[in-house]
């Protein structure tokens, strides 16, 4: 039993990780489920019409039937009518009640034989005709003759239903259902037709003459009819007595069918599904209008499903070949799916090793494509990512070793100052000693900010030292305008932000100019922004240059660090920016309408972004 489990658990395995063999197996059940659905959809569509062409088919034989019974039934009513006004037979009628009219008509005499050939006659010329009998008005019999020639006894018929209603109806026809001869000693099932014979004198009535047909003339009509290999016909007169059935066996258990007794009638034409043990029947009638007889067609469902055996044949092979199709192209569609999936999977493989170069080839618009490009932009991005990530950590080392360089020189260069300060105080070297507190005050800001930000107040403060210094150095030639919306000094910026931009200034724009510098700083809230705007007088920058810069500035590239053989500038301030509030924020710059260039600053606001 466990080594059947491990040999079940291996394919059970092999599917729940493999998703060819899902899809695979998905397909083939959705495959098999439509064709299965199909196949007894037409199956049923097959059946239901070719149990509705058996009953049409039924329906018409039934109609045969009818149409060839009647024949035979009129042929009986016609002899009947021409007896009834026979010159002979009303002699013959007459004399046996001794009626003042009749002539000596005796039995024995020539008058008498001659009735008797001519009958003879009669019943040889129509076939249908089995016997004539001839009946008085006491219902004895006078005379009969019949095909087998035998001696006939005398029997009253007075009483019978079928004698009081010929003699009622006054020369009309009695059609009689199936009865035995009484006159044949073998006792042969007969139908009769029945007529009172009417005086042509004076329209008496004078007995009744009965002509009976052979039931085995109407076994001859149905014989004629075939109903497959299992079928039955049954007539039925208008009291639902049997007439006549080629199979009495089906007709004895359908007969004491109560549904069965119901339904006889119903309709002209209508099919009926009755149960005989577990076998279905098929049962079609037709009510003969001249005899109100019906006739039944049966035949069992199974004969009839036989039929479409062999189509079932086909549609077996069919579905298998059908069922094979859809194996091959669910195998190929599955195949072709997870053969997309699994170089997705090895790619990431690779991706999880740090082999960010290579790309999906994308075909297609379905999912698995959409998937492809997505992850080829996912590549792209965690490329760049770790590109920037290692130009960040690249440029933060060569900040700190820049900074290291600075810091060796401050702690000396701070306690010196501190001393010279003091002597240029006690010498009265008043303005000396200006330039040297401002001096101080900028490497107390570089050597006492270890964090990466400070407020907007505290950069401010530093700028200020610095510009200090250098309108000590420029004296009247340079000028400086702040505009500070003091709501703003609260909020942060990363520290040694202006700085760089202010000395770029100075080394790019002034450094090439005659006549005066100024410089306007300018600190704002503009809707959603924080706005610093550091506007220069200099030599400025050409159209394509600025264009350039902010096309840099805008894809944040790392090699723009180095742009202009500058470590630390606007596009180290830049990415600074951007680190620390985002890729929205950070510089631009403009040309100024007179001269010079405008930085544009663009920070987080704190009460929005917060």
């Amino acid at each position: 039993m466990n080594r059947f489990l491990q040999l079940l658990g291996k394919p059970i395995y092999a599917i729940r990780s493999k998703l060819k063999y899902q899809l695979l197996l998905t397909y083939m059940f959705i495959v098999f489920l439509i064709l299965s659905i199909v196949s007894v959809i037409f199956f049923n569509f097959f059946s239901t019409k070719t149990v509705k062409e058996n009953n049409i088919y039924m329906g018409q034989l039934n109609k045969q039937i009818i149409l060839n019974l009647n024949h035979a039934i009129t042929a009986l009513e016609n002899t009947t009518f021409l007896l009834n006004y026979n010159n002979d037979i009303n002699e013959l009628s007459r004399a046996n009640r001794k009626d003042p009219y009749s002539s000596s008509l005796q039995v024995g005499t020539n008058e008498y034989k001659s009735i008797d050939n001519y009958f003879f006659n009669l019943i040889y010329s129509v076939r249908e005709i089995y016997g004539v009998y001839i009946y008085s008005l006491e219902g004895e019999n006078v005379f009969s003759r019949n095909r087998l020639l035998t001696a006939h006894y005398h029997a009253t018929v007075e009483q019978t239903t079928w004698f009081k209603e010929a003699l009622a109806r006054k020369g009309k026809k009695v059609l009689i259902g199936r009865h035995k001869n009484q006159f044949v000693n073998d006792g042969t099932d007969v139908i009769s037709i029945a007529r009172s014979i009417t005086d042509y004198r004076d329209d008496r009535t004078l007995g009744v003459i009965v002509v009976d047909l052979n039931i085995k003339q109407i076994e001859n009509i149905v014989n004629d009819i075939q109903i497959g290999d299992q079928g039955a016909v049954v007539i039925l007169d208008d009291q639902n007595k049997l007439v006549y059935s080629n199979n009495e066996s089906i007709y004895q258990k359908l007969e004491s069918s109560s549904s069965f007794n119901h339904v006889i009638g119903a309709n002209n034409m209508q099919a009926f599904s009755l149960g005989r043990g577990n076998e279905k029947l098929l049962i079609t009638q037709n009510k003969s209008e001249s005899t109100n007889w019906n006739v039944l067609t049966i035949r069992p469902y199974s004969e009839i499903i036989s039929e479409i055996v062999p189509f079932q044949k086909d549609m077996l092979l069919l579905f298998i070949f059908c069922l094979l199709i859809a194996m091959i192209l669910s195998f190929i569609i599955s195949e072709q799916m997870s053969k997309r999936l699994n170089l997705l999977k090895r790619f990431m493989e690779k991706a999880e090793n740090g082999n960010f170069d290579f790309r999906m080839e994308v075909k297609g618009v379905n999912e698995i494509s959409k998937l492809s490009a997505g992850f080829n932009s996912m590549l792209s991005t965690i490329k760049h990512l770790v590109e920037v990530e290692y130009n960040e950590k690249l440029l933060r080392k060569e900040t700190e070793i820049s900074l290291l360089h600075a810091q060796i020189n401050p702690h000396f260069l701070y306690n010196t100052l501190g001393s010279i300060k003091s002597l240029s105080i006690d010498e009265g070297g008043q303005k000396t000693s200006q330039m040297i507190q401002h001096l101080v005050l900028l490497f107390r800001y570089n050597l006492s900010r270890d964090g990466k930000k400070v407020s907007i107040r505290e950069e401010m403060d530093h700028i200020k030292n610095y510009l200090a210094l250098q309108q000590c150095r420029f004296e009247d030639k340079m000028s400086v305008d702040y505009w500070i919306d003091e709501e703003t000094l609260n909020e942060d910026i990363p520290i040694f932000s202006l700085q760089p931009i202010i000395e770029n200034a100075f080394v790019h724009g002034f450094s090439q100019k005659l006549g005066n510098y100024s410089l306007e700083i300018k600190c704002c809230y503009e809707d959603q922004f924080i706005k610093i705007y550091i506007k220069d007088n200099g030599t400025g920058m050409s159209a394509d240059q600025i264009i350039e810069i902010n096309k840099k500035l805008e894809e944040r590239s790392h090699s723009a660090i180095y742009f202009f053989d500058s470590k630390i500038g606007i596009f180290n301030v830049n990415l600074r920016l951007k680190q620390f509030f985002g890729e929205k924020y950070g510089l631009r710059i403009f040309r100024n309408e007179d001269e010079g260039v405008t930085v544009e600053f663009k920070l987080v606001r704190r009460d929005i972004a917060g």
